[in-house]
């Protein structure tokens, strides 16, 4: 870290050395520090990946607790705003190219439908176990290959549709489906 504070304070010294050169000088500083010790990178990549595994859990487990006491849309508000928070120094930055967005209206279905896939997701907290939420949620990739070959019409092969009923097998196995899941808990 403190290597790359020198560099960043040697080419602001330097007259005719702008942002951009000072960033590709960083990021190939970085790219150098992480070759010399891979080992350390890959630690610091199992760390962080723990850490977005926790913080998704808990912000899930956080959703179904605020979902007791608050509307699916007040806690899509409060998400959204938080996250508005936390990006509006990039978006203020890249204002610019927002204008310049390729099919914003299909960015702009996407949107809704992330929004809405959120919604859902959180209103069936509601009424089932997080852990059964959870692992519907985790199955999507195992639907989303499935429909990519019967809706685009992209190609699957054999042991791609093998991979997908194995882990339907294992989602069936997780959530182990008796007749009380059909007609709901006494």
């Amino acid at each position: 870290m403190a290597g790359s504070l020198c560099v960043e304070t040697r080419f602001a010294r330097q007259p005719g050395h702008n942002r951009e050169q000072q960033r590709r000088a960083l990021m190939t500083l970085f790219a150098k520090l992480a070759a010399y010790d891979d080992r350390s990178a890959r630690l610091a990549g199992i760390g962080l990946m723990l850490l977005s595994i926790f913080m998704f859990s808990f912000g899930d487990a956080m959703g179904k607790f605020l979902v007791a006491d608050y509307t699916v849309g007040q806690l899509l508000l409060l998400r959204a705003c938080a996250a508005l928070l936390v990006l509006l120094p990039t978006i203020w930055k890249q204002r610019a190219e927002f204008f310049r967005l390729e099919r914003p209206w299909l960015q702009l279905l996407r949107v809704t439908l992330s929004t809405l896939e959120v919604a859902a997701f959180f209103l069936a907290t509601v009424y089932l176990p997080l852990a059964d939420v959870i692992t519907y949620y985790l199955a999507c990739p195992i639907f989303v290959t499935a429909l990519s070959g019967l809706v685009l019409g992209e190609q699957i092969g054999w042991r791609r549709w093998s991979a997908i009923l194995i882990g339907f097998c294992g989602v069936l196995i997780a959530l182990r489906p008796s007749s009380q899941t059909v007609a709901g808990r006494r």
